[in-house]
């Protein structure tokens, strides 16, 4: 057999676009748009929507149902205008039952939400049909889109059909129960009935309908694939490799109504132990309280995971049972990797560092400014003092607590007189507004970062924040890991900014709200199982892979299953596509015979109450076997132990029911050893009792004076503190005086802002002290960390030393001379150029240059990088090109164009190129051409004629010339200005350069060594 062609369905529609898409006339080579590139386009579209749209929600709330809506459309294969005309011939028939005379206002109320909503439909499709045109516009296309465009291309041109069948004998669609209706229909449309297919897939599994997935995937391919008077034939794989017995046990328990629903058929049979299997263990708890049974899923758990051996997760119904499960976790030293955005979002480093972000994007924020508040310990009285001055700010023009709540980040930025009090009197405490004009200096700290990429403004928030510093001092945090959840953050922002065609903060924060509020998050997560971490996900999140131990916590009514109580009765969160705006109507759908159908045939509006009422409960009897089918997934994730827990009490103070999911495997599971299982409370015991209220501490439990380390711990920790603090302050005195000259030569610079003359030996002898006594107390560890922080701030402000590298870049000499400081710290932590369109330009603009004169350089590198002040210039290429062509410089004939040079200045071997030299009036002259704006301050022009020196300098001694005799000039393409040189001297030259390295003294101590090879910093 020749090799087999392998892809996934996405990439395979992929292909036939991109081969065949110019038969129907769409373009093959659309650019691929990912969900953060379409938030961010439709954000453009209802963001600067013109004109009336009758709607009181949110824009944010427009642009997920729009999203929405129109992902439901693409799945289904369904355009615009079919689902408008569906929907206002449905809005008529409403209409009439909503405004029928002779019934109540009750009893027309389901007829008149139900009329709302299809108008609020309607005018989701104008913005969707907006933004689709913007798609086609800029030539974006979604994964969808291609699927659809396959599709067009498989229905309309039969010879593509033809090639693939003659291509391929047979074809294998494996995990075909997440396929969508529109994959269905472009893989019967190539292949046809009768062809050799098999499709692979598990129906219980089929967990993805959010995601544009249909549940009959399977049983409509027995029917659209079966040959011409045939069948297709059905064999069933039983045999699970994966589990042990009981989980087996369980796992066919709990999908026993699945096999009972209409049509399942032989689809459906029980899983079967293979010959390898253990017996496995399955175990049951069932606490009072949500946070007791947090803490029992910890427990289980860490007396079972062997890190490096084991693997292990706990696999959550819903994000929100995140943050308890990680607090009780890390409470037992196990810090755990949190899987995705929807999970990660709830962590709390995460929720700190995504609150500052709101508060320096939008100033109405005060809820999250409450947050950060919050981490500053405040007393009840000060935040009284914030709370009566963001009023008193606020004015009496505020609109009631909204304008209040975005005051208080005011009232934070501008702090009060001391002078001003409350009505009882209380003044803002002295150690409050050190606290609070701490978190004011990180704030603003944070907005003078705005200008920055977003990646690296999340890194700016984190550092002002000092949110690396705060997780790897958690008690018991493993210092290799203890920032993930940062770091996959900082991913998640470099994802959307990849995806986005013009990413802002302000776009990346809605993003984040949607994927906050969506069911299973915006995406699937691709997740690799590891032993050296307990993972925490979604169940959504976990399809697909197993672990040696699993814990399903939350197998609660309201929770798992997701089902609530609706006056009186109960029913699912889905209300179907009469009263839910972004859902595709049902009968447009292409699995609508799979589905509940809605009556239509009212005549009265108490008529049209009752079938919608029929309609939500057999939707609510659907979703009961979605739920079951989750369950059914999150259960087989278990190799050989699973744990599943629940609680009577997880909000509100009645009682919920115990998930049948659990309730139904208690023959098959055991409460462990030292574990319960709390019967139901008892209903004529009426509402649980709020327990007595505690007087808030912070943190709850002393950690330095935790069972066994003795309360002369934190006395101790609190004298290291104030070594620290006297040593921060000796820093303080003598940064203004002068500095001290470093060791001679320039082979490196150091750093000015640390503490030099610091009595060194001091330090030392504080720490060896403090070693001393801890060796008494058995405190080493403590001691250890106290010599860590004081040795850290001594290098933070101390001199920091670098290596300067053997060769510097005519540039990297500018940067030396402008910031000695910022330049040791850029060569410390060098980070690349974001691309732009104006180092582009200049790029474009100087391989003109060149074509230009006909004397095209001997390299071909772009060296030229981007001119400063170049952001924002106006002129494209062709008006640089133009403003060249008329200059005198144009007619001009250049004796060198693009010439690499080399000269040593004070020591260093400096590296340049330049543009080009003329020879005018006897005068060698240099020039540079500059696409970007001429300097407009004085110091700045000298600092940029320093770069043309370099340039004299390096030509003259290069062809043996007389430095006076060489003139250099920048020539401002764009306005036509040429600046000339300042015509130094050598001396001058080096001495510019020679003050910038005494000024940062020797290069020993910062651990950064020389490279091998010239190092271009341009």
């Amino acid at each position: 057999l020749a090799e087999a062609a392998v892809s996934t369905y996405n990439s395979f529609a992929a292909h036939v676009v991109r081969d065949h898409a110019l038969r129907i006339g769409r373009d093959p080579d659309s650019a691929l748009i990912t969900q953060a590139g379409e938030w961010q386009l439709m954000s453009e579209v209802v963001d600067g929507w013109q004109g009336p749209l009758e709607t009181h929600y949110a824009p944010s709330t427009v642009k997920k149902g729009a999203l929405r809506l129109a992902e439901g459309l693409r799945s289904h294969l369904v355009d615009v205008e079919e689902a408008r005309r569906f929907t206002r011939e449905a809005l008529v028939e409403v209409e009439l039952l909503a405004d029928a005379e002779g019934f109540k206002v009750g009893e027309r109320a389901s007829a008149r939400d139900a009329a709302k909503k299809l108008r609020l439909r309607l005018e989701l499709l104008r913005v969707i049909e907006v933004y689709l045109a913007h798609m086609r516009e800029r030539g974006f296309v979604t994964f969808s889109d291609q699927v659809g465009i396959a599709c067009q291309v498989a229905e309309r041109v039969a010879e593509v059909g033809e090639a693939f069948r003659s291509q391929y004998r047979s074809v294998l669609l494996d995990e075909f129960q997440d396929t969508s209706v529109a994959q269905l229909a472009l893989l019967h449309d190539l292949f046809g009935s009768g062809y050799p297919a098999m499709a692979v897939g598990d129906p219980n599994q089929a967990i993805y309908g959010w995601r544009g997935a249909s549940a009959s995937s399977l049983t409509s391919f027995a029917e659209m694939f079966a040959p011409p008077g045939g069948e297709t034939r059905v064999l069933s794989l039983t045999t699970s490799w994966r589990n042990d017995a009981a989980i087996l046990e369980a796992a066919n328990t709990v999908s026993e109504d699945l096999k009972n629903q209409e049509g399942a058929g032989e689809l459906l049979s029980d899983l079967t132990v293979s010959p390898i299997a253990e017996e496995g263990t399955i175990h049951r708890t069932v606490t009072l309280t949500e946070p007791e049974e947090a803490d029992a899923v910890a427990r289980w758990i860490s007396e079972r995971w062997i890190p490096g051996k084991t693997s292990a997760a706990v696999l959550c119904r819903a994000g929100n049972q995140f943050a308890s499960v990680i607090r009780s976790l890390r409470a037992r030293g196990i810090e755990p990797e949190v899987v995705g955005l929807k999970g990660l979002l709830g962590t709390p480093e995460v929720v700190d560092l995504r609150a500052a972000l709101e508060v320096v994007a939008d100033a109405s924020r005060g809820d999250a400014m409450m947050r950060l508040l919050t981490n500053e310990r405040l007393g009840l009285a000060d935040l009284q003092v914030l709370s009566e001055w963001a009023t008193a700010l606020a004015g009496e023009d505020a609109r009631g607590e909204t304008d209040v709540s975005a005051a208080i980040v005011e009232a934070v930025d501008a702090l009060p007189p001391e002078s001003f009090q409350t009505r009882g009197g209380n003044r803002l405490t002295a150690a409050g507004r050190l606290r609070v004009e701490r978190l004011r200096s990180q704030l603003r700290e944070i907005r003078g970062a705005l200008s920055y990429p977003l990646t690296d403004l999340v890194a700016a928030a984190e550092r002002a924040l000092l949110l690396d510093i705060e997780v790897t001092a958690r008690p018991g945090a493993v210092p290799s890991m203890a920032r993930g959840n940062l770091d996959q953050f900082r991913i998640h922002a470099s994802n959307y900014t990849a995806g986005s065609a013009t990413p802002t903060l302000g776009g990346f924060l809605e993003w984040l709200d949607s994927a906050d509020e969506a069911e299973s998050g915006l995406e699937a997560v691709p997740t690799v199982v590891s032993v050296n971490s307990v993972q925490v996900l979604t169940v959504h999140a976990a399809k697909g892979l197993e672990w040696d131990v699993v814990a399903v916590p939350g197998l609660t009514e309201t929770n798992f299953p997701s089902i609530r109580s609706h006056f009186g009765r109960t029913a699912t969160k889905e209300k179907g596509w009469l009263t839910e705006a972004d859902q595709l109507p049902a009968p447009l759908r292409g699995d609508a015979q799979y589905l509940p159908e809605f009556d239509r045939s009212a005549s009265t509006p108490v008529e049209f109450s009752a079938n919608l009422a029929a309609y939500e409960t057999a939707l609510f009897e659907r979703t009961q076997l979605e739920e079951r089918r989750l369950a059914y997934v999150a259960i087989t994730r278990a190799r050989r132990q699973l744990l599943l827990a629940g609680s009577h009490y997880r909000s509100g103070k009645n009682p919920h029911t115990i998930s049948p999911f659990l309730t139904e495997l208690e023959g098959h599971s055991e409460v462990p050893e030292g574990f319960e299982y709390v019967p139901t409370p008892d209903p004529a015991d009426g509402p649980r009792e709020e327990p007595e209220e505690v007087p808030p501490t912070y943190p709850a439990t002393d950690p330095l004076v935790a069972e066994g380390s003795g309360a002369s711990r934190r006395a101790q920790l609190e004298r290291a503190a104030g070594w620290v603090r006297d040593a921060r302050a000796e820093i303080r005195e003598r940064s203004g005086e002068e500095r001290s000259r470093g060791s001679e030569g320039t082979g490196g610079m150091r750093g000015s802002g640390g503490p030099q003359g610091l009595d060194l030996t001091r330090v030392e002898s504080l720490l060896a002290n403090l070693s001393s006594r801890a060796t008494e107390t058995g405190d080493a560890a403590l001691v250890d960390d106290a010599r860590v922080l004081i040795r850290e701030l001594m290098g933070r402000g101390g001199p920091e030393a670098v290596e300067l590298p053997q060769h510097l870049s005519a540039s990297a000499a500018m940067a030396l001379t402008r910031s000695p400081d910022q330049f040791a710290l850029d060569l410390r932590r060098p980070i690349p150029r974001q691309p732009s369109r104006e180092a582009r330009l200049g790029t474009e603009f100087h391989a003109w240059v060149e074509h230009h004169f006909n004397m095209p350089s001997l390299m071909g590198s772009s060296d030229w990088g981007e001119d400063e002040d170049a952001a924002g210039t106006p002129e494209g290429f062709s008006a640089l090109r133009d403003a060249f062509l008329s200059s005198p410089w144009a007619v001009r004939t250049p004796v060198a164009v693009e010439q690499d040079l080399e000269t040593t200045i004070a020591g260093q071997l400096i590296r340049c190129r330049i543009d080009a030299v003329f020879v005018i009036d006897g005068h060698t002259v240099v020039v540079d051409w500059k696409t970007g704006r001429e300097p407009r301050s004085a110091e700045e022009r000298d600092h940029r004629r320093f770069q043309l020196e370099i340039y004299r300098l390096a030509y003259a001694r290069a062809n043996h010339i007389p430095l006076d005799q060489v003139r250099a000039a920048f020539h401002y393409v764009a306005s036509g200005v040429t600046q000339d040189s300042g015509m130094w001297t050598a001396a001058q030259v080096e001495a510019r350069v020679l003050d910038a390295l005494e000024h940062r003294g020797s290069l020993e101590t910062l651990g950064v060594t020389a490279t091998d090879g010239a190092v271009e910093l341009d």
